[in-house]
């Protein structure tokens, strides 16, 4: 494990930390995560197996602003409290 090379967005709130030394294609090498941390923070894992173009996808998905379509029964209290929920008007 290591050398990592870790970049921080500046507001603090996204990063990733990736493992530049490994050389086992089954470790866990790219970590991105989005959100405070704690057990709220939202994170993806990747090992070097992982296509780089999935990677960059889902990087992309993570950090998109647009809003995500949830039901408030199914979110747990602690993350419902979190949540900027906006009802839904038919078109």
């Amino acid at each position: 494990m290591g050398p990592y090379v870790e970049i921080t967005a500046p507001d603090g709130t996204a990063g990733v930390s990736i493992d530049v030394g490994s050389d086992d294609l089954d470790e866990e090498t790219v970590l991105l995560w989005a959100g405070p941390s704690g057990w709220h923070r939202a994170e993806a894992r990747f090992t070097s197996r992982t296509p780089a173009h999935l990677i960059a996808a889902t990087a992309q998905a993570l950090l998109d602003p647009s809003p995500v379509l949830r039901y408030r029964g199914a979110l747990a209290p602690e993350l419902a409290a979190l949540a900027n929920l906006t009802p839904l008007t038919p078109p």
